[in-house]
């Protein structure tokens, strides 16, 4: 499962959360917030140029 905000920090709160209680939790990093700022920052067809990080909470 994935969760997401607008800026990463409620999505952090709730993916904290659901993996105390058993869930396999990932969020995206920075929010949608990040996630557009990257799209933007992108050449060509509006692909990505990387990939960005999702914070999966395992160690």
């Amino acid at each position: 499962m994935v969760v997401h905000c607008q800026g990463g920090a409620r999505s952090a709160a709730a993916a904290s959360l659901l993996r105390a209680e058993g869930f396999n939790v990932s969020e995206l990093a920075g929010g949608c917030e990040a996630w557009a700022a990257e799209q933007n920052a992108s050449s060509g067809w509006g692909r990505p140029q990387r990939t960005l990080q999702v914070n999966s909470g395992v160690a």
